[in-house]
């Protein structure tokens, strides 16, 4: 059945839509926010595909909210102006210098004020009426490979709208795609190297009041050491927008806010052995994936094949291989970090293994390599990564007496649970997900 093609309403398209809201908000004042929102949604109803303009465009259009700002700060400037007057006027030969230097104070913040306002205004209308200039412009060019060579606006735009409506995951009003980041600001996913995150409260004394404002942020530092801000409004977005990052930059590291100022005084030779660290990540998960795809799974860490005896084992009924080969071999709970440290325990406890658990779910472990006294039985899990988020589950399963192979793939939830079945002993496979690989 052919889709019924959505016309676009023109008199909803720019520049009349803005007209119509700034028409309905002086005519019917706060009667016109929800017949603006009403407007607005059937707007992106006949839009399915994102915006007719682009998103690039239409956020730079979306600029024109500034004008708010330009509006407030002549206010508050014509407040102050109106003080100085009125102190002119009361203006006294014996009047205390205190009072002419309020009234200095008080000119330098009308001075203020107004600059802060024709600023605004002109970035407002700049990034609207000439989106070539614009600041998300600015910011797509000093990332390309030659930026004096870039193309033009309408070509750097199709860019990253392509990109975003074809693999873009929106988190509050951010979005990840497979080659760009998208807010305010864009970020070549290709060229992050660490990203900062801030989910804080700020606290601000005013006339006797605490005013708390709360601050979430995703800051990317990338490899030319160009910094992009990404703010968000709703902190339960953060943690799943740094994940889709995550999968999208593997090789990229995660720092809480506090050690951004860290990495901005960081020498040009520091600098350069943080992108040695990132180009050596990176090569070792290059590595592994060949490896994994060559030999059909996971393995270039150890490996499920690399732990457990082959298939010819004979099991007792307690899983564990029959005879004195079996008895001898101890347990092992090997871990991989995002930063690429390995660690290896033979001595560890069900707590141990459920902190390792928990940090599948929560991004702390890449990979983890669970092998359980006897040498047979052993589960290897690894994390997904940008082409497929799902995890890779590996194990091994005794069947009639013989070592069996099986792999799958599932949430990173799934695994974290599956992996304490396992160690307890009492998991209960559906063989329906699984599929046998045993050579």
């Amino acid at each position: 059945m052919e889709e019924k093609e959505v016309k676009p309403i023109l008199w909803l398209k720019w520049p009349w839509n803005v007209l119509i809201y700034i028409s309905l908000a002086l005519l019917l004042r706060l009667w016109a926010i929800p017949v603006i929102l009403g407007l607005m949604a059937l707007k992106k109803k006949h839009e399915p595909k994102g915006p007719e303009e682009g998103y690039c465009l239409q956020r730079c259009r979306n600029h024109l909210t500034k004008l708010g700002w330009t509006a407030l700060f002549f206010a508050l400037g014509a407040c102050v102006a109106v003080y100085i007057v009125a102190s002119l006027e009361e203006v006294q030969y014996y009047q205390e210098t205190e009072e002419y230097i309020k009234m200095i104070a008080a000119a330098v913040f009308v001075v203020g004020f107004f600059v802060a306002g024709i600023y605004e205004a002109y970035v407002a209308l700049r990034d609207a009426i000439c989106p070539g200039k614009s600041g998300l412009a600015k910011a797509i060019r000093s990332q390309m490979p030659y930026p004096d060579e870039a193309p033009d606006v309408r070509e750097l735009f199709a860019m990253v709208d392509e990109d975003i409506a074809e693999n873009g995951q929106w988190f509050d009003k951010v979005a990840v795609g497979k080659r760009w980041v998208f807010g305010d600001v864009v970020a070549d996913v290709s060229r992050i190297r660490v990203v900062f995150w801030r989910n804080e409260k700020t606290y601000h004394q005013q006339g006797g009041r605490t005013r708390v404002t709360q601050v979430i942020q995703m800051i990317v530092l990338d490899d030319r050491r160009q910094e992009w801000m990404f703010e968000l409004k709703n902190p339960k977005e953060l943690p799943m927008l740094l994940d889709c990052v995550k999968l999208r930059a593997p090789d990229a590291i995660i720092l809480p806010y506090d050690q951004h100022t860290q990495y901005r005084k960081k020498s040009d030779e520091e600098w350069e052995k943080v992108l040695r660290e990132y180009r050596r990540r990176k090569g070792q998960r290059e590595t592994r994936q060949e490896y994994a795809e060559e030999n059909g799974g996971y393995g270039g860490w150890g490996g499920l094949h690399s732990v457990v005896l082959p298939q010819t084992a004979e099991f007792g009924s307690s899983g564990t291989v029959n005879g004195a080969a079996g008895q001898n071999v101890p347990g092992r709970l090997s871990l991989l970090t995002p930063a690429q440290v390995f660690q290896s325990h033979d001595t560890f406890e069900r707590a141990d293994v459920q902190v390792v658990a928990d940090g599948l779910v929560n991004g702390t472990y890449q990979a983890v390599n669970l092998l359980l006294p006897g040498g047979c039985l052993c589960m290897d899990v690894a994390a997904g990564n940008k082409n497929d988020g799902r995890c890779l589950v590996q194990m091994t399963w005794p069947v009639d007496g013989r070592l069996h192979y099986y792999k799958t793939r599932c949430g990173d939830r799934q695994a974290a649970e599956w992996l304490m079945e396992y160690y307890d002993r009492r998991f209960t496979p559906n063989w329906s997900e699984w599929k046998e690989y045993t050579p």
